[in-house]
């Protein structure tokens, strides 16, 4: 019995098709669990999404909230430095109408 190249041809496409469902399986044993992986590291990235835009507003809310308190400190600061270098001019006019010694 010998083979023709139809037989031969035929043989080969069987082992062909056998080759390509075994890759497939091995394929869908391998990347199954990559693949849920995947699933849940991209639900992972979308919740750390939407906390990063939660930080960013919260951020950007304190950051309006410290420069308004910087704004209110600075400008109490000065009323308050002019009020002492002016009580601190008449003292010292006072000691010098009555005479007195300045402390050290």
């Amino acid at each position: 019995m010998s083979l023709t190249s139809d037989d031969l041809s035929k043989i080969g496409n069987l082992i062909e098709t056998k080759l390509e469902e075994k890759l497939e399986q091995k394929f869908e044993e391998k990347l199954g669990p990559i693949q849920k992986d995947i699933s849940t590291l991209k639900s992972d990235v979308s919740s750390l999404k939407t906390d990063v835009s939660t930080l960013k507003t919260d951020v950007s809310y304190l950051k309006k909230k410290v420069n308004k308190i910087d704004r209110t400190l600075d400008a109490t600061i000065r009323l308050f430095d002019g009020d002492v270098t002016d009580l601190k001019r008449r003292t010292t006019q006072i000691e010098d109408h009555l005479g007195l010694p300045t402390p050290q």
